[in-house]
C-alpha cells in the first residue's frame, strides 16, 4: 500500500505576558488546519470479481475488504477547526536551572470528516522539564510531555479513520534538547 498525505495549517495567536505568579505568559490561538489523504492499493480490486464472491470464515471476500477500505484514510480533503489557549510558566530554581511547565488546552472541531466509530473534540497537553543555562551561548534541556488524547490536534498528520482508535488513549514523550547559539 503507498499512501500520501498532506496537511497545512494557519493559526493565529494572540501574546500576552502576566503578572500572576503561576503564569509568565499565554496565547490564545484559532487555527484552520487541511487534511488530505490518497492512497493506492491493489487491495480495492477485491472488492467485486470472482475473487470477491469467496467465502473466508463464513463472510464474502469482497464485504471483508470494502471494510477493511472504510479504515483507510478518507480520500475526501477534511479540516480540523481550533481553539486553544497556551500557559507557561519558568521558575529559577538554581544559578543555571530553571523550572518550566506549559499547559495547552484545546478545542477541535472537523468539517467533511468521515468519522469511522467516534473521536474526541478535545485535547490537553501537559510539558514539564528543565533548562540548564550554562552561559548565554549554550543550554540543555531535559522535559516530558504528556498529551490526554493522544497526538489530536497537534500532530494532524497523524489523524485519519485508521489511526483514530488510538486519540481516546494518553500518550507521553521524553525529550532532551541542546542549543548552541552562534
Amino acid at each position: 500500500m503507498l499512501i500520501n498525505a498532506n496537511n497545512e495549517e494557519f493559526q493565529f495567536k494572540y501574546y500576552r505576558s502576566s503578572n500572576f505568579n503561576f503564569l509568565d505568559e499565554y496565547f490564545l490561538y484559532i487555527g484552520i488546519s487541511e487534511n488530505k489523504f490518497d492512497w493506492l492499493s491493489p487491495i480495492e480490486e477485491l472488492t467485486s470479481g470472482f475473487i470477491s464472491n469467496l467465502k473466508f470464515k463464513g463472510s464474502r471476500v469482497g464485504d471483508l475488504v470494502a471494510n477493511e477500505i472504510q479504515r483507510l484514510p478518507q480520500r475526501d480533503e477534511f479540516l480540523l477547526y481550533k481553539l486553544g489557549i497556551n500557559l507557561t510558566k519558568e521558575v529559577n530554581v538554581y544559578s543555571f536551572i530553571d523550572f518550566f511547565y506549559e499547559i495547552d488546552l484545546l478545542l477541535i472541531e472537523t468539517k467533511d470528516y468521515k468519522i469511522y466509530r467516534d473521536i474526541n473534540n478535545h485535547n490537553i497537553k501537559l510539558k514539564t522539564g528543565l533548562n540548564f543555562n550554562f552561559n548565554e551561548d549554550l543550554s540543555f534541556s531535559l522535559s516530558g510531555s504528556l498529551y490526554k488524547n493522544n497526538l489530536f490536534g497537534f500532530e494532524d498528520i497523524s489523524f485519519n479513520q485508521r489511526s483514530e482508535h488510538h486519540f481516546y488513549s494518553s500518550f507521553g514523550s521524553l525529550n532532551a534538547s541542546l542549543k548552541y547559539l552562534f
